[in-house]
Parts: structure tokens; C-alpha cells; sequence
């Protein structure tokens, strides 16, 4: 109870019962005592309170009127008033009065039974407990950001709510989430020595790209790197590096060197370099290069260089030349010659020699040939010339009374016995001619063929041989006409050139001739129409003879003939029988035949073969012919 102003005493009315959630155990009180903290009250008049069970609490500022009005304290969940118990580890309760306890949040846990704040939750190893600080002040971040896993580069060993731990300097993690220190490994290009967490560069020419190696590899060869690399960098065309070389060497000139090169390599024989390549260039025709050459060499004169990659240039062979810078050699023009290897120029061959194309000597020309200096052939001496030895630089010309109607001889025909020509160089047997004009015998003399006078028993072939041509033969009964003393009535009549002429009369069938006798052409002369053949008039009746030749001839305008003798009795009919073996007559009456053939004719008293030779059945059995020379 409690004493209230202005009413009754002890037991009066004016003492009050003291409300729930307040008490008085004191007398003449004029309050209650509210209930204090963790109790209650629940009836009015109460002396005391009641105390709230166990692991509860009341709120502050609320009448504690209630046993509802105690709560399980933070930590612990459960009804009103109890009982009340502990949140579970990996749970719990910042407020009182929790009937259930707060799971923490994702990759976290609160470690002891009975948590009250969420601090208490620890973000696992490898979490980082920053946001879970936040999110505990009141940041508007969802629960499930609270723990971030530790970025790269960073760890966290511990369960805990403080921020991830940096790796050292030049250090890094794998992956996120580190949990150890010894997560933490040196960054590409760094590397730690053993039993040193410390990171320093790579060496330079070496490099570290992967963090499973805790190494720094060498370079290869044909790479460099500075220090500190995270990978090697190639050398260039033409530049060159040893495993471990932190720089790119150059190719000297006539070397080369192809990504990735260790070493320059010479450039081979016939080719050369001379800037940073990969490759050498080939040196071209004309040219040659050894080994590790900077540039071409031009072949000099007398040697080539065919096609390409030439190690060295070439002599040319003996028969040829070459001038500088020659793919190939060129031959020895003909009449000229090289007799060594490797030559400039050609030599001409002297006269008397020659030389056909690309030749190594000159060749001596034959006897009957000639060649000047720098001939490519012997030309034969042509006719009318002629050379005895050989090496002849010329070919002379026959002399006088010589001749030579071929090419390419070594001497000169002669003329015949006492015939000389006009000139040197006579190419023809034509050419020789007798001075006073007498015909070449057959026995190559300059007389008749036969004896002076009249002839017996010549063959018709040696007249024949002796360049005769026959241009008439008729049987002795056929008339005979002046114009066949010359044949100008002939179907081959001779040329006005013809310089003698030949009379014949043989047997029919025979090769030989009974006689014959041959006389100068007598031109100017005329008789009856025709050319006299022989020196002496025509036209008249009685005989007359002339001498030529050792022969008397005799033509009138009734007969014609020869004697060897002088005396000539045409009446009657040459009957006449001195030396008959000497005589020829022949008609030219237009008429009669020929009267006698040697001693062969009609008359008994001068004739020993009688036969009257005018009449067929006798003249037909011989022939009277007449012969010229052209």
C-alpha cells in the first residue's frame, strides 16, 4: 500500500494498493516502488517483485507487470519468461526476447554458442571481414556480400571479420581467396630467392611468364629480355643472341641470321649479304663470291660465271673468250684462236693457216690452198694457180707454157711440146697454142699429127682424138658438089673459126683410112659460092697445084684433089699412074662420084685395085669424108 494525501490512516481508505509492476514493502510510504530491472510484478499490494527466470531480461522504460515482460537475453532464444537457450555456434540474437536465433551470413560463422551480435559472425579464411563491419554499423548491404572473398594479391589466414592481409611488395596470389601466406608468390618477372619472401626483378635474359614456376628461365637462344621480363622478346633479321643474352648481337657483313639465331651463318660460295637478312642473295651470272661475302665479284676478262651461286668464275676453255662480267664465253670468230684457258681476246692466225669457229690452234693449209691472215678456211687455189707446199699465204699463177684447169692443185699442167700461151694463169688445154700456128698433134706436139704429106693407114679415131670433127661422108658414086668441100652445105655446118680441114677416103666398114692429107683454111677465097677450103683459085679448066703442107692440091671447076706429087693429068680422068698411092680425086660436076681413092680407080694402066668407082656397085664400097678443126 501506499499513503495517499487527504485520506484515512492505516487501513484507512486512503491507503492504496500499490498497482502491478510496482511495490512497497515499507510502511507510511506515500509511493510504490516500480519493479526493478529483470522482475515483475502481477498483482496489486505487492510487497516485492518477482524476479524475471533465468538468462531473461525486461526491457527498459516498460511497466514490468507481466512475466511476458522478461525476455531471453541476447544470444539466447526461447518463450517469455524462459526457458531460454543458446543460440547455436554458426547462429545469433542481438536483441532480446528471440524466439529463434539469426543464421550468420554466407562464408561466415560465429564460432561459440550463444552469440549476440553479429560481429560475433567470423568471415571464413580467405573472406575478407570489411563489408561484414559495414553491414554490422547499419550499411545497406545485403548479408550475402558480407564476407568477399580476399581479391588477388591479398589473404587472410584467419576465421575473423578484419580486412584481407596484402601480399608483400611484387607479390601475388593465384586466385582469389587466398588463405595462407604463403599464397602469396612473386609476380610475373619477379622472383624470390630461396627462404626470402621478398620479390626482385628477373635477371636480365631471363624472364618468368607463369606463376606455377617460382624460376626465372633463361631466354633461349635468338631472344634477349631486360630484367624484370615477363616474357623474351626475338631478335631481329640479321641480329643474334645466346641463351641468357639480355641483347640482340648484329651479323657482320657476309653473314646472316634467321629468327631465332643463336649464331651468324656465313653466306655459302656464290652468294653474299651485306645488310641485316634472314637469308643471302645469289650472286648473278657474271659474277662470284666466297664464303661470307659482303658483295658479288665481277668475273674479269677471260673468265664467266654462268647461271647463279657461282663460288668462283670460270677460264674460259681454249677456243674461247670473254670480255668483264661475262655469264658465258664467246667463241673464237673462224680464222682466229685462243690456244691457253682464260683469255680476253682471240689471236688471228697467221697467213698460210686458218682456223674454223672456237678453235685452239690454226691449221696449216694443204699444198693447192692458200689463206690469208684470219681466215677461217684454206681456199683452194682456183684454175690457172697453183701452190707446191703448204702454209702457202697465196697461189701462183701457171706460168707461160703451163696451165691448169682444176682447183686446189699443187703444180701446173704443160703445153704441149712447143706450144706456149698468152698469159699466165691459162686455165684451159685451149690455151696452148702453137707460135706458127700449126694444130696440136695428138701426140701433144705442135706439128700435124702425122708426117708432112699425104698419109696412109691413120685410124679414124686418132683423127677423132686429134679434136677433127667430120662433116661429110658420102659413098664415092654420090656426087660430091663444091659446097661439101667446106660443108657449108652440112646440117652442122663449121663455125667460120674452123682453121683446117682434112680429106679423106677409106673402105666402107673400115677404121682406117686409105689415105688423107689436111690443109689451111683459105678464107676470102671464093669459088662457085662457097669458102674455098684450100689455098688455091677455082673456077678454071686446067690444073693447078699448090703446095701446102707437103701436099699438092688442086681444085678446078671440074674436079678436086691432092697429089703427092706434082705432076696432075686430069685427061682423061687422072689416069695418070705416078705414085697412085698419093692421089685422091673427086668429081665436083654436080654429076659423077669420085674417080680414085689411092690407087684404087678405073684405069688398068694406072691403077693396081681397078675398080670404077662412079658406078654403084664399086663406089658404094667407099666413102669419101671431109674432116675440119674447130
Amino acid at each position: 500500500y501506499y499513503w495517499q494525501e487527504g485520506g484515512f490512516g492505516r487501513g484507512a481508505a486512503q491507503c492504496r494498493l500499490c498497482s502491478p509492476g510496482y511495490f512497497n514493502d515499507e510502511e507510511v510510504a506515500t509511493v510504490c516502488t516500480e519493479c526493478a530491472d529483470n522482475s515483475y510484478s502481477t498483482r496489486e499490494g505487492a510487497w516485492n517483485c518477482t524476479a524475471c527466470n533465468p538468462l531473461t531480461v525486461t526491457a527498459r522504460g516498460v511497466l514490468k507487470d507481466s512475466a511476458n515482460l522478461c525476455f531471453c537475453i541476447t544470444g539466447h532464444f526461447g518463450p517469455n519468461n524462459g526457458p531460454c537457450t543458446p543460440c547455436p555456434a554458426g547462429t545469433y540474437t542481438d536483441v532480446p526476447g528471440s524466439i529463434r536465433c539469426n543464421a550468420c551470413p554466407p562464408r561466415s560463422y560465429a564460432p561459440v554458442p550463444g552469440s549476440t551480435s553479429l560481429l560475433d559472425c567470423l568471415c571464413e579464411p580467405g573472406y575478407s571481414g570489411a563489408q561484414m563491419q559495414q553491414l554490422a554499423a547499419g550499411a545497406n548491404i545485403p548479408q550475402s556480400d558480407a564476407c568477399q572473398l580476399c581479391a588477388i594479391g591479398s589473404y587472410k589466414a584467419n576465421a575473423s571479420n578484419a580486412p584481407c592481409n596484402l601480399c608483400p611488395t611484387g607479390a601475388v596470389t593465384t586466385k582469389r581467396g587466398s588463405q595462407r601466406p604463403t599464397d602469396c608468390i612473386c609476380d610475373l618477372g619477379l622472383f624470390s630467392d630461396e627462404g626470402s619472401s621478398s620479390c626482385r626483378p628477373c635477371p636480365a635474359g631471363s624472364f618468368r611468364d607463369s606463376l606455377e614456376s617460382s624460376v626465372c628461365p633463361l631466354c633461349p637462344d635468338g631472344y634477349i629480355s631486360a630484367a624484370g621480363s615477363l616474357n623474351c622478346s626475338l631478335c631481329p633479321f640479321g641480329f643474334f643472341a645466346r641463351a641468357g643474352a639480355s641483347t640482340c648481337s648484329i651479323c657482320s657483313s657476309g653473314y646472316y641470321a634467321a629468327p631465332p639465331a643463336s649464331r651468324c651463318t656465313a653466306c655459302a660460295a656464290g652468294s653474299f649479304i651485306d645488310v641485316q637478312e634472314s637469308a643471302c642473295f645469289d650472286c648473278g651470272a657474271g659474277y662470284s663470291s666466297e664464303t661470307g661475302a659482303s658483295r658479288c665479284l665481277q668475273c674479269v676478262p677471260g673468265k664467266y660465271g654462268s647461271g647463279v651461286r657461282n663460288p668462283t668464275c670460270t677460264d674460259c676453255e681454249r677456243g674461247y673468250f670473254s670480255g668483264q662480267t661475262a655469264p658465258s664465253c664467246t667463241a673464237c670468230t673462224a680464222g682466229s684462236i685462243t690456244d691457253l684457258t682464260g683469255q680476253s681476246r682471240c689471236k688471228s692466225c697467221p697467213s698460210g693457216t686458218f682456223a674454223p669457229e672456237a678453235s685452239s690452234s690454226c691449221e696449216i693449209c694443204a699444198a693447192g690452198s692458200f689463206a690469208v691472215a684470219g681466215k677461217g678456211e684454206c681456199q683452194l687455189c682456183p684454175a690457172g694457180s697453183f701452190s707446191s707446199s703448204s702454209s702457202s699465204s697465196a697461189c701462183t699463177l701457171c706460168p707461160t707454157s703451163q696451165y691448169q684447169p682444176q682447183e686446189g692443185m699443187t703444180s701446173c699442167m704443160t703445153c704441149p711440146s712447143g706450144a706456149t700461151t698468152a698469159a699466165q694463169g691459162a686455165v684451159r688445154r685451149a690455151d696452148c697454142y702453137c707460135v706458127d700456128g700449126v694444130p696440136i698433134s695428138p701426140a701433144e706436139v705442135c706439128y700435124p699429127y702425122w708426117a708432112v704429106g699425104v698419109q696412109h693407114g691413120v685410124r679414124v679415131a686418132t683423127v677423132e682424138a686429134g679434136g677433127f670433127r667430120r662433116c661429110y661422108s658420102k659413098q664415092y658414086h654420090v656426087p660430091t658438089l663444091a659446097s661439101d668441100l667446106d660443108c657449108s652445105n652440112s646440117d652442122s655446118p663449121p663455125p667460120s673459126s674452123a682453121s683446117h680441114y682434112l680429106y679423106a677416103a677409106r673402105e666402107a666398114g673400115s677404121d682406117t683410112f686409105l689415105l688423107l692429107a689436111m690443109g689451111v683454111a683459105n678464107r676470102g677465097v671464093v669459088g662457085k659460092g662457097v669458102a674455098n677450103p684450100i689455098p688455091i683459085d677455082v673456077g678454071v679448066s686446067q690444073i693447078e697445084t699448090k703446095l701446102q703442107n707437103g701436099v699438092y692440091w688442086y681444085n678446078s671447076q671440074f674436079a678436086f684433089g691432092f697429089s703427092s706429087a706434082k705432076e696432075v693429068n686430069l685427061q682423061p680422068a687422072d689416069y695418070n699412074g705416078t705414085q697412085c698411092e698419093g692421089r685422091l680425086s673427086w668429081s665436083i660436076e654436080g654429076t659423077s662420084g669420085g674417080y680414085r681413092a689411092g690407087c684404087t680407080c678405073y684405069s688398068p694402066s694406072a691403077c693396081t685395085n681397078v675398080l670404077n668407082l662412079e658406078r654403084v656397085q664399086d663406089g658404094q664400097n667407099y666413102l669419101k669424108e671431109v674432116y675440119y678443126l674447130p
